[in-house]
């Protein structure tokens, strides 16, 4: 089975990992949560290959974010793409590392306790 291969960079607990997308493996996922000194963390990011609405094949990402605190539980959640082509394109970390240019399609966020007091 051949199609299209993708090798990127991306943040993980804060240092940069490459990650390779091929037919064989198309979907990565990974993810980190603890505890803070007032309360937990987790987050997360699943990335995987798909042809866009415009047929161009496409690197797509899903981040989500959940804390609680002394505030009370917040999430955010983001989706985006990144066409094969502009994965190299981006932020440049070193000679070496370079971050795709994504393109945001969806991102939202949750503040628990300002909803439950009707903001």
């Amino acid at each position: 089975m051949s199609g299209p291969t993708a090798r990127l960079w991306v943040l993980h607990k804060g240092s940069p990992v490459r990650i390779t997308l091929t037919a064989e493996r198309p979907e990565a996922s990974f993810g980190d949560a603890g505890r803070t000194e007032e309360g937990w963390y987790r987050e997360g990011e699943s990335l995987w290959i798909e042809k866009n609405d415009n047929g161009l094949t496409c690197v797509f990402s899903e981040r989500w974010t959940g804390e609680r605190d002394c505030d009370g539980r917040h999430s955010t959640r983001q989706r985006a793409f990144c066409p094969l082509y502009l994965l190299k394109a981006g932020y440049r970390e070193s000679a070496t590392v370079a971050f795709p240019v994504w393109n945001v399609s969806h991102a939202s966020q949750r503040d628990y306790s300002a909803e439950a007091a009707g903001y």
